[in-house]
C-alpha cells in the first residue's frame, strides 16, 4: 500500500500541474475533496483567522495546529500536507514537528525561513540565516520515517534580499533534502522565469488572490514549469 507521501509525490511529479486548495477544518476539507481536488493543504493562515479571529501573525501554536489536523485526517481520503511555519523553533523543534506531523498521517510539511515572532509592522519579513536553514533541513530529513514524506521548503527572502538570494536558499534546501520549493513574494514575470530556470526540483507557486501571480491561470503556470498551484 502506498504511503500518503508517495501518493502526494506522484501527483506532484506528473506532467499536469497539481491544484491544491487551503483548508482549515474537517468541513472545508470534506467540501474541497468532494469538489474534486486531489490533494489538500492545511493552511496556518486560514486556521488562525478561523480559530482565533486574528491574521497570520504567528499566534497559532504547534499544539493548536496539531489538534486541528487530527480532526481533519479521519474525514478525508486524499493526501494533505500542512503548514509547519519555521518548525516552531530551532532544529530540535523541527525534528519533533516533522515526527508528529508524519505520525498524524500527513503527506508532508511546509517549513519556511521566516524569523519568529513575525514583525508585521515591517513591509518585509525577516528571515533566518542560511546556516539555520541547513540545520533545519538536516533535522527534517533525519526525523521522517517514510522517505516519501514530502519536505517543502518555503522562502520569503525574495521580499527582503531579492530573487537571487531566494534562489540560493532554495538550492541550499534542495542540497540538504527538500523535495519541493516554494519561493513566495514573487513580483515579476522575470522572477517567475528565474525560479523555473534555476530550481531543479518541483516548485510550488502561490495563487493568493492578493498576490502578483493571481493574474495567471494554473495552465499558464504549468507552461512556465511550475508543478503545484496553491490556493491557500
Amino acid at each position: 500500500m502506498k504511503s500518503q507521501g508517495r501518493l502526494l509525490k506522484e501527483l506532484i511529479h506528473r506532467k499536469e500541474i497539481l491544484k491544491v486548495p487551503g483548508v482549515y477544518d474537517p468541513l472545508s476539507a470534506m467540501i474541497l475533496e468532494k469538489a474534486g481536488f486531489e490533494a489538500l493543504f492545511f493552511s496556518g493562515g486560514s486556521a488562525a483567522v478561523v480559530t482565533l479571529g486574528y491574521p497570520d501573525i504567528g499566534l497559532m501554536t504547534f499544539n493548536e495546529m496539531a489538534a486541528l489536523v487530527r480532526n481533519i485526517m479521519p474525514r478525508i481520503n486524499v493526501p494533505m500536507y500542512a503548514d509547519g511555519d519555521n518548525g516552531y523553533g530551532n532544529a530540535i523543534n523541527v525534528l519533533r514537528t516533522v515526527q508528529e506531523y508524519e505520525a498524524m498521517g500527513l503527506a508532508g510539511i511546509q517549513l519556511d525561513d521566516i524569523l519568529l515572532p513575525k514583525k508585521f509592522s515591517e513591509p518585509a519579513k525577516q528571515v533566518i540565516s542560511r546556516e539555520e536553514i541547513t540545520g533545519k533541513m538536516r533535522a527534517a530529513v533525519k526525523a521522517r520515517r517514510d522517505p516519501d514524506f514530502v519536505l517543502l521548503f518555503r522562502t520569503l527572502a525574495a521580499l527582503t534580499h531579492g530573487i537571487e538570494e531566494a534562489v540560493e536558499r532554495a538550492k541550499l534546501a534542495t542540497l540538504h533534502g527538500a523535495d519541493m520549493i516554494f519561493i513566495d513574494g514573487v513580483s515579476s514575470d522575470e522572477q517567475l522565469a528565474c525560479i523555473c530556470r534555476e530550481v531543479t526540483i518541483p516548485v510550488q507557486v502561490n495563487l493568493n488572490e492578493k498576490g502578483f501571480t493571481a493574474k495567471f491561470t494554473a495552465a499558464e503556470l504549468e507552461d512556465m514549469g511550475f508543478d503545484v498551484a496553491l490556493y491557500p
